[in-house]
């Protein structure tokens, strides 16, 4: 994807934090990084973080789809719909929200990429306020 900018390559984000929610090895994590800049080369290397979870990709879809980043009481109102559909990981998503609640309002973090480790996916959570 080149959004217009020829010639963009993709570059490792150098100063990317990772909040691993479960242990990782550095090849892991370069590897981590690697595919977040192959896959969104024109994102700001600051003010991002990842959040490598050990869940699948449907139930990472599913925060996706339902989580409210724009502001904290809309974020606890989709925690608990989020919750409803996921009870299966209900006690491991407790620390993934508190990890993304930390990152959103109180490190200002406006791009948090979630990374799937059953299914090496890597899917971007954004905020647009």
């Amino acid at each position: 994807m080149d959004c217009g900018r020829e010639g963009v390559q993709p570059r490792p984000y150098e100063s990317q934090d990772m909040n691993i929610i479960c242990q990782m090895t550095l090849d892991s994590r370069l590897e981590i990084a690697g595919k977040a800049s192959t896959q969104y080369p024109y994102l700001p290397e600051k003010n991002l973080e990842v959040l490598a979870l050990d869940m699948p990709t449907s139930g990472i879809k599913i925060i996706l789809a339902y989580i409210e980043l724009n502001e904290e009481a809309l974020f606890e109102a989709s925690i608990a719909v989020i919750m409803e559909k996921q009870s299966k990981f209900r006690k491991y998503l407790v620390n993934v929200f508190d990890q993304i609640h930390d990152l959103r309002f109180q490190k200002r973090c406006n791009f948090i990429f979630l990374y799937s480790i059953k299914d090496e996916t890597l899917k971007l959570l954004t905020a647009t306020g």
